[in-house]
């Protein structure tokens, strides 16, 4: 019998549960996101919160990719030392964070460093100490198009507050920079219509401040296709390079390949038609329902019915039978923090484990 592609050699022997990156998937994806901005990779800024990894790091500069997003001062310090050339601290800086990414610019000065503001009083903490440390700070003006977790709040008087920044003698502005995560309209078309009313507002003040090298940092997975097809536009889709049954569903004409698995275990059968498997809360993103945490790849309609810590527990149909220690493949509904509960990875490649990669958390 032909393996589905999430099988592989030996995956019994693991010590569950388990993450698996298939390698071959994450490259075909790499290829895929490349084929989008039309092989221009200029035009791709990826997030690394999905994976968190040196090694995806390297696909990437294989692929030609070294200018990337990150959420966290880990993540830049990873990026940093993975040889990432060009790196946006996507989160706005106060204190230690702060204190960390002016270390990281004076260890790394080959490479461009640059964060998010969003306020006056932010702007002149970061003028303030960009000065005490002799050094320029490259800064995007953050901008809230209806997520409404941050950013600038008023398309309306943007372009006087990034005017303004010209004030300030050590900040350099690089650009705008969009999360519009809040639309995920299933219907592609109207997804486009939501992103680019917003879209057309800043290409204009773009287009009025006429500031060589101004990027506009935009998107991500929801809206990738429609910046990719912006020469304004530098898309920042992150969840691409592993995918995940959410964005499978809910995302289906960007066909990226799913690429990564939990390997679990059958560990009881607490009454009959029920089966409990060791993927608790603790090894897969909980902050959905309770169906919307992961998707059993080798077993078909099973319900599932409660889940804590160490345990998850489904009912199955009658038809089905399921023994103690029977290896289970699952899928995440939302990889992204579900990669950041594992400390490694196992990587598959032709259906053969090759290698563990680390996670950095």
């Amino acid at each position: 019998m032909e393996k589905k592609w999430y099988e592989f050699e030996n995956a019994e022997a693991l010590d569950t549960p388990a993450l698996i990156f298939y390698k071959n998937r994450i490259e075909k994806n790499i290829e895929h996101a490349v084929e989008w901005v039309k092989g221009d990779v200029t035009h791709l800024r990826p997030h690394i919160k999905t994976f968190k990894n040196k090694e995806i790091l390297e696909l990437y500069k294989n692929a030609g990719i070294t200018k990337v997003k990150t959420a966290t001062i880990t993540e830049t310090e990873l990026a940093a030392s993975s040889g990432m050339s060009d790196i946006l601290f996507a989160y706005q800086p106060h204190n230690q964070k702060l204190n960390r990414l002016i270390e990281l610019i004076k260890k790394y000065p080959q490479i461009k460093f640059s964060t998010l503001v969003d306020n006056e009083d932010t702007v002149k903490l970061l003028n303030q100490k960009a000065n005490e440390n002799y050094l320029f700070l490259d800064v995007f003006v953050d901008v809230n198009v209806g997520m409404n977790r941050t950013g600038f709040p008023d398309l309306g008087n943007l372009e006087i507050f990034a005017r303004e920044l010209h004030c300030y003698k050590k900040i350099n502005l690089r650009g705008f920079h969009v999360y519009d995560g809040h639309l995920k309209n299933k219907d592609w078309q109207e997804r486009t219509k939501d992103c680019a009313t917003y879209f057309q507002i800043l290409e204009e003040i773009k287009n009025k401040i006429r500031k060589d090298s101004f990027e506009i940092v935009a998107g991500g997975s929801n809206t990738f296709p429609f910046y990719a097809k912006c020469t304004d536009a530098v898309c920042s889709p992150g969840t691409f390079v592993l995918w995940d049954y959410n964005y499978a569903e809910n995302l289906p004409e960007q066909k990226f390949l799913p690429a990564t698995v939990m390997v679990a275990q059958v560990v009881s059968i607490p009454k009959p038609n029920h089966i409990c498997i060791d993927i608790g809360s603790k090894k897969v993103s909980s902050e959905h329902t309770i169906d919307k945490r992961l998707r059993i790849l080798n077993f078909a309609n099973l319900e599932p019915i409660s889940q804590s810590e160490e345990h998850f527990v489904f009912e199955h149909p009658p038809s089905i039978k399921i023994d103690i220690g029977a290896t289970i493949f699952a899928m995440p509904f939302h990889v992204c923090p579900t990669v950041a509960l594992y400390n490694k990875a196992t990587v598959v490649e032709f259906s053969k484990i090759i290698e563990e990669w680390e996670i950095v958390r």
